[in-house]
């Protein structure tokens, strides 16, 4: 039988090689969703109904409105290019294997062609590549992780020709927000990412920081210095309100204050009392099997309290609503187990507990870290997660795969590898 390393290391190869070669399109860059039986990307026909109803509910005039193909093509390519070239940095400070410099590089030039191609609409831009096309639209999500580490790439191991072009885009990336004074393009309307400060906010901080590391010009240091002591201010930090609904973030957030403990702005709050609140709540949020339950956690009280499944009308309060209330959706699917995102929360919940780990916060983080990275195999790479509870109408979703999972999966792994883990 084999031991858990040996299966985490199969798994790892078998996610990198499902990126290199099945997640790449036919311009170089990772598809974000193609079909999970085909591999390839999803034609205008074959989408299903709920995800252009999504795009069609938030969907805003300044940018062009992409259709569900489109979307699915490039709505989370530039953090799974992020996340793999994070991972493939990560492995090959662990290992010093050519394979991983190989494949970090690939996803530095893939940045490259996508800062190149979003200039083609605004200068400094990064935007989603839908359907492969040049964009000016952009989230908090896909700002930060892309940005951090195309920049650590070009500072430590990049040639001096890639050196050379990594700092001209990323001076002019910082420009971009500080000439439109932080306000971003996001699903087509005008969305101003430090106002009002917001958690999430770091995540455009960090982009605009790297200007400064990588050109010493001290205007975007001063600049990010300014907005994150306003946060700081805002009481948004570690927290940005009580309960707190379980995502993501609480890696994303711990990884950004872990990156403020680098810099020159270390001393402006205590990042690392952050992480370890962040550390602590992942175990609360996480089932028997290591798998992420959607639901609210009292960050006073350490409780969390999954949601219950069903479908939410436009009869609803306010409230019940997970983001903004829809505008022209009848009804939305809110799950704790049967949702998307379940496999990726999942695996950026590990990360965070091996973040958690390197601060020796959590002891048996890494214990549980291997659960969750044993659960998730190939058959886990989707964007929807189905265990028998998802509504008969929405169960063609399971057919969109998801390799932003095998991304971050691959960050968790390696993450553990360089702490000896396993």
């Amino acid at each position: 039988m084999a031991t858990v390393s040996e299966t985490l290391g199969h798994r790892a190869q078998l996610f990198h090689d499902l990126l290199m070669e099945v997640a790449t399109g036919p311009n170089g860059i990772f598809v974000s969703f193609p079909r999970f039986d085909t591999r390839r990307s999803f034609q205008h026909e074959e989408t299903h109904a709920y995800v252009q109803q999504l795009i069609d509910d938030h969907w805003g005039p300044i940018n062009r409105k992409p259709t569900a193909a489109e979307w699915l093509y490039g709505e989370n390519t530039l953090w799974l290019e992020g996340w793999f070239l994070w991972s493939q940095m990560l492995r090959y400070e662990a290992t010093g294997e050519s394979e991983a410099l190989v494949s970090a590089r690939k996803c530095f030039w893939d940045m490259t062609y996508l800062f190149e191609l979003s200039g083609e609409i605004e200068p400094g831009a990064l935007g989603k590549p839908h359907g492969g096309r040049p964009s000016n639209h952009t989230v908090h999500d896909q700002s930060a992780c892309p940005v951090m580490f195309y920049a650590r790439f070009a500072l430590t191991l990049a040639t001096d020709e890639e050196r050379r072009t990594a700092f001209e885009y990323l001076r002019a990336h910082g420009d971009f927000y500080l000439n439109r004074g932080w306000v971003m393009n996001s699903d087509g309307r005008a969305h101003n990412v430090v106002d009002p400060p917001r958690t999430s906010s770091m995540k455009s901080m960090a982009a605009v920081y790297q200007a400064y590391e990588a050109t010493g010009d001290t205007r975007y240091r001063d600049a990010v210095g300014g907005q994150l002591q306003l946060l700081v201010e805002s009481g948004r930090l570690p927290w940005l309100k009580n309960p707190f609904a379980v995502s993501h973030n609480l890696y994303y957030w711990g990884l950004l204050c872990d990156y403020w403990t680098t810099t020159e702005l270390a001393n402006q709050f205590d990042w690392s009392r952050c992480i370890e609140e962040y550390g602590r709540a992942i175990p609360a949020c996480l089932d028997d099997e290591g798998l992420v339950v959607f639901g609210d956690y009292d960050i006073e009280a350490g409780v969390h309290t999954p949601y219950f499944e069903r479908w939410l009308s436009r009869e609803d309060n306010d409230g019940d609503w997970i983001g903004p209330a829809p505008n022209r959706v009848d009804r939305l699917w809110l799950g704790s187990k049967n949702a998307s995102g379940r496999a990726f929360t999942s695996a950026t919940l590990a990360a965070g507990l091996l973040l958690s780990r390197k601060h020796v916060i959590t002891e048996n983080a890494h214990e549980l870290a291997a659960k969750t990275l044993l659960r998730l195999d190939e058959d886990t790479v989707r964007w929807w997660w189905d265990d028998g509870g998802l509504p008969s109408e929405l169960k063609g979703l399971r057919n969109i795969c998801a390799p932003e999972v095998a991304a971050m999966w691959l960050v968790a792994y390696w993450m553990g590898r360089l702490q000896g883990a396993w």
